[in-house]
């Protein structure tokens, strides 16, 4: 195999016409027929007949490449295109197609990955980078080529590896699920399962018009998506994160006496400083060392905000750590003293990568109703290449980064996953859409409600009034289903009195509060969490309509 790697600034192509003729999909195996990404690795891959003696040993070495050329040029992406004219042998068509969609799916976790179509003649745009590193040819001899040793799978508790077998095996079955998932991953560019398109739809939080996992968020969907980014920029603030957003090249010196994020200035001794970046997909907390003591304290720093962000949420999350095998053989005690921190086992994956960058991961996972696990958090520890960012002397940067929240959309859903499983039904205050609703009996109350909701709205409640002229009862029903955690009916009774029945969904009781003491209990469930302005008209009757929704 030959792989010629160019580091580009945008990369698209369109199938035009297919080798053979009479083929009518650009792609049997789901690659699609067109594709894009900006500031990317492309790697144009020639199979030859000879690779089929080790195939599998082979697309494990040219991801192995592929990885490093991803870190060693700190690519945001990859885009994978076959390219016989690099061999003199090629080798057949299916081949090509098993090599790209391995080494898809070896890289994919990790990265972004656009796969072009095999058997077709392409249309393709290239920009490529000018510095002296921007291509680079390796060649992949099947017969150097060597088998990875396969996964294993060990469970760590506070005194270690569990290897009592009636330990284990208690442990095995608790931790099933999560080892039996195929997970959904915390960063941007991490693949999966994709979303419940159809439980967000109903929850009426984000649709998908073409059913492709692209999202169109909804005005109740956008509202959790922006506290919980919200969210995420508040705890960065707490570890003194420097928000940076980065548009590009990922090196941005932090001044002082700091640690540069991506830079060869990093000194072993310096404490790494984190910087905070909102992104588009993951806000994530980053921090960069060369000191191996130091990188581990961060990590420990960003399980620690992880784990008290997806309490926040009200998930029951359950971690999983991923590792490499030099990795663990080195860090066991560290990794049993971290994990220790959890309520059970932590199940770990020991995996071989030669010259991958990536040492340690760690998720928080929640599993859905079809056994779908989502991570709402993750943690990673990566090691650059010692080329790239420095003398081989100082040791390689190692850089920690953290998603507490995981990606937005992924965490919306693992939210609706979870509130359809609670009893009642709902989410925590600090996220409901709508924190309090008013329901009136009659036109005549309509008044009563807007000053109950202009008293509420300063306090930063989300209130609004379901003026609709459905039942009270059809409306108390929304309520419930629109995971509401307060909400009350008004009318001539509380039209003339100072307190309201209110409903408090979380406890499914109901309490006399007065328009103080309910702004009260819902600034008391809010806590310290972000808030956010109603993102639709008060009156649910002045919204625009779904209707996937039905009727609500």
């Amino acid at each position: 195999m030959r792989v010629l790697f160019v580091h580009a600034d945008r990369v698209a192509f369109e199938a035009t016409t297919a080798v053979e003729p009479g083929v009518d999909a650009a792609e049997p195996d789901g690659a699609p027929s067109a594709g894009e990404l900006t500031d990317c690795v492309a790697a144009f891959v020639g199979v030859e007949s000879a690779d089929a003696t080790a195939l599998d040993a082979v697309v494990a070495d040219a991801a192995d490449e592929l990885r490093a050329a991803i870190d060693r040029l700190n690519a945001d992406g990859a885009v994978l295109s076959p390219a016989d004219h690099l061999v003199d042998d090629p080798a057949d068509a299916e081949r090509v197609r098993t090599v790209l969609r391995g080494l898809d799916a070896a890289i994919a976790p990790e990265i972004e990955v656009v796969r072009a179509p095999v058997g077709w003649h392409a249309a393709l745009d290239l920009s490529a980078k000018g510095h002296p590193f921007a291509r680079r040819s390796v060649r992949i001899d099947p017969a150097d080529a060597r088998e990875a040793p396969p996964t294993e799978r060990r469970l760590l508790g506070a005194d270690g590896e569990l290897t009592h077998p009636e330990d284990l095996d208690a442990a095995l079955d608790d931790a099933r699920a999560v080892l039996d998932a195929d997970p959904t991953g915390a960063f941007a560019g991490d693949r999966g399962d994709g979303l419940a398109v159809e439980r967000l739809r109903e929850s009426g939080l984000a649709d998908s018009p073409d059913d492709d996992g692209g999202l169109r968020w909804l005005p109740r969907g956008a509202v959790v998506r922006d506290v919980l980014a919200a969210y995420a920029a508040d705890l960065a603030a707490e570890r003194d994160g420097a928000p940076i957003e980065t548009a590009g090249v990922d090196g941005v010196r932090t001044g002082g006496d700091a640690p540069s994020v991506a830079d060869p200035g990093v000194e072993s001794t310096d404490r790494p400083a984190w910087r905070f970046d909102p992104g588009r997909e993951t806000p994530e907390l980053r921090a960069a060392t060369r000191d191996p003591e130091r990188a581990r304290e961060a990590f420990r720093a960003g399980v620690e905000v992880a784990s008290r962000a997806s309490e926040a949420l009200g998930l029951d999350a359950r971690p999983m750590v991923r590792a490499t095998r030099a990795f663990y053989a080195d860090n066991e005690t560290w990794l049993a003293e971290l994990t220790g921190a959890f309520d059970a086992p932590v199940p770990v994956e020991v995996s071989e990568k030669k010259r991958g960058s990536r040492s340690l991961a760690l998720d928080l996972l929640t599993i859905d109703a079809d056994d779908r696990a989502l991570a709402t958090a993750g943690v990673r520890l990566d090691r650059a290449a010692p080329d790239r960012d420095g003398p081989e002397s100082d040791g390689p940067v190692r850089r920690v980064r953290c998603a507490p929240v995981g990606r937005l959309d992924r965490a919306v859903d693992a939210l609706a996953a979870s509130a359809d499983r609670r009893d009642p039904p709902g989410i925590p205050t600090w996220l409901a859409p709508t924190q309090v609703r008013l329901v009136p009996v009659a036109d005549r109350h309509l008044a009563r409600c807007e000053a109950v909701a202009t008293a509420l709205e300063p306090g930063g409640v989300r209130v609004d009034i379901d003026d609709r002229t459905a039942t009270v009862g059809d409306r108390l029903a929304d309520a419930a289903a629109d995971w509401v955690p307060y909400y009350a009916v008004v009318g001539d009774r509380e039209r003339d009195r100072d307190t309201l029945a209110v409903t408090v969904g979380r406890e499914a009781t109901e309490r006399e509060l007065t328009v103080s003491q309910l702004r009260e209990a819902v600034a008391a469930a809010v806590g310290d969490k972000p808030r956010s302005r109603l993102s639709t008209p008060r009156r649910v009757s002045r919204r625009p309509r779904f209707a996937d929704r039905g009727d609500r």
